[in-house]
């Protein structure tokens, strides 16, 4: 049980952090998650990170936070709806 109660808080943190993102923001986050993903599975090759750039996207998802640029789970429904459609 306590696993899923730490997947399910793991995974609110994450939609809460990528609701505070613009549109183009958000595609960039979910194609990095998609790279990482072909890292796993032997696909691609892994791409480090400085710890600068690390820096600065921890510091930017912070400062969106405290800004409250955030997306309801229907707004974010919506918009991947959207990608959908674009795919297609």
């Amino acid at each position: 049980m306590e696993a899923k109660v730490n997947i399910k808080i793991h995974t609110d943190q994450l939609i809460q952090i990528l609701k505070q993102l613009d549109t183009k923001e958000r595609v960039s986050i979910l194609k990095e998650f998609t790279n990482e993903w072909k890292i796993i599975l032997g696909i691609e090759e892994f791409k480090g990170m400085t710890i600068d750039e690390y820096t600065y996207k921890l510091e930017q998802g912070l400062k969106d936070c405290q800004q409250n640029r955030i997306l309801t789970h229907n707004q974010m429904k919506d918009e991947i709806e959207k990608w959908k459609t674009h795919i297609k």
